[in-house]
């Protein structure tokens, strides 16, 4: 919770793009080699892999804890701000969601390993939670709809 804000997010947004690009990688070899399987059937896969190595500690700030497949075309994560409780002041909290969240659009829009997700219409949600387990804020990433 001390420190500079400007600091952390960035991070946080390499921890987020570990998770996608570990994710995307799995998804694109399953669907090369498995081009009969379904694409939410991939997808289901590859998280089910993720899992297997969760929790996962960065840098004593943030651990990813979980990703879930939520009705076929929404992908949830769930993390942990390590050292943040739900004491830390408002301004704090929403200057941090205020960034991710900036961060997190324009690396789903932008990103060519985020394309898989766009052109299946899948929705991305990130929930945060304190220290404690108790929830903090969370993201959601919609595709444009204009694709």
């Amino acid at each position: 919770m001390q420190g500079d804000i400007d600091r952390k997010p960035p991070l946080v947004i390499r921890i987020i793009g570990f998770v996608i690009l570990f994710s995307l990688g799995y998804f694109a070899a399953n669907s090369f080699f498995d081009a009969g399987k379904n694409v939410k059937d991939s997808i289901r896969v590859q998280l089910d892999s993720i899992n297997k190595t969760a929790p996962i500690v960065y840098d004593n700030f943030m651990r990813f804890d979980s990703v879930s497949l939520v009705e076929d075309d929404e992908v949830k994560y769930n993390l942990t701000f390590i050292d943040v409780d739900s004491t830390a002041s408002k301004l704090y909290i929403d200057a941090l969601k205020y960034k991710l969240k900036n961060q997190c659009e324009s690396y789903y829009e932008k990103d060519a390993g985020m394309k898989p997700f766009r052109d299946n219409k899948i929705i991305v949600d990130y929930f945060y939670y304190d220290k404690n387990g108790n929830h903090l804020f969370d993201i959601t990433i919609k595709p444009n709809k204009n694709r």
